[in-house]
C-alpha cells in the first residue's frame, strides 16, 4: 500500500512516478494522481495503516471535538508512543507502519483516554527502568552521590512533564455532533460511525453495548468513546 492506497500490482506507483518525471518533480501533480485514483478510495485501502502517534492524538481530538489547550505534557504523549515532535530519528523520518506498535507504545495508546478524558498521565508513560550506568563507583560515598543524582534527575523529568498538565475537556454533545442517544445500542452505533474507518467485529460492538448499558446515563457517552479508543480497530486508518 502507498499512503494507504491498495496497489498490489504497483500500477498506482507507476502512474505517480510518471507524473513526477513529466512535471520535473512537482509534488502537487504526484499527489493529484494519488488522491484522485480509484485505488485511494477502494474498500481494501481502508484500515490498512497503523495511525502514527500524532495522527492518533490529533485525530482523536478532532473527531471528538475536544476542547484542547496544547501543553508540553500533551506533546510528550506522542513521544511516549514513539514519535517525539520535531525530533525524528534521522532525515528519513520515523519508520511508521507496524513499527509504531510495541509492548511499550501499545500500553500508552490504550491508556490515551486517561489523558484526553481524565487529565491524567497515561499508564505506561514512565520508562521501564530508571537511568542506568555501566558500573557503580567502588567508593560508598561516590556511589551514594551518583544514585542520588540519578534519582533527582528522574524526579525533575517527572515534574517537568506534569507542570502544565493535560488541559483537555470532553463534551458529549460536541463529541457526537448533536444530541446524545439515550439507548446504549444507539449511542454505541453513533460512536462507531464517528470514530472508525473499519467497524469493529460484531462481538466487540455487542461488548461495548453491554458495558455502556451498565453505566449511569450521564457517563455513557464518555465510556463509549473511551472503550472505542482502546480497540485494535481504532489504531488503524
Amino acid at each position: 500500500a502507498h499512503f494507504g492506497a491498495a496497489d498490489r500490482r504497483n500500477e498506482l506507483r507507476d502512474r505517480m512516478a510518471a507524473a513526477f518525471a513529466k512535471t520535473d518533480g512537482a509534488i502537487a501533480a504526484v499527489l493529484t494522481v494519488l488522491l484522485t485514483s480509484p485505488e485511494f478510495f477502494a474498500a481494501d485501502s481502508r484500515g490498512t495503516l497503523v495511525k502514527s502517534p500524532v495522527h492518533l492524538l490529533v485525530g482523536t481530538c478532532r473527531l471528538l471535538n475536544l476542547d484542547v489547550t496544547p501543553t508540553p505534557s500533551l506533546a510528550q504523549v506522542t513521544a511516549a508512543m514513539g514519535q517525539e515532535l520535531f525530533n525524528p530519528p534521522n532525515v528519513k523520518g520515523w519508520p511508521g507502519g507496524r513499527d509504531w506498535i510495541s509492548a511499550g507504545t501499545l500500553a500508552v495508546r490504550y491508556h490515551l483516554p486517561e489523558a484526553l478524558f481524565d487529565g491524567r498521565e497515561p499508564a505506561g508513560f514512565e520508562p521501564l527502568a530508571p537511568d542506568r550506568v555501566l558500573a557503580l563507583p567502588a567508593d560508598p560515598e561516590a556511589r551514594r552521590r551518583l544514585l542520588a543524582t540519578l534519582q533527582e534527575n528522574d524526579r525533575k523529568r517527572r515534574e517537568e512533564r506534569k507542570k502544565d498538565g493535560f488541559k483537555v475537556s470532553f463534551d458529549p454533545a460536541k463529541a457526537l455532533g448533536g444530541a446524545v442517544p439515550g439507548k446504549a445500542a444507539d449511542l454505541v452505533a453513533a460512536v462507531v460511525a464517528r470514530l472508525f474507518v473499519v467497524a469493529p467485529p460484531a462481538a466487540a460492538v455487542a461488548a461495548l453495548v453491554d458495558a455502556v448499558a451498565g453505566a449511569p446515563p450521564g457517563d455513557r457517552a464518555k465510556l463509549a468513546c473511551r472503550l472505542a479508543l482502546t480497540t485494535p480497530e481504532y489504531q488503524l486508518a
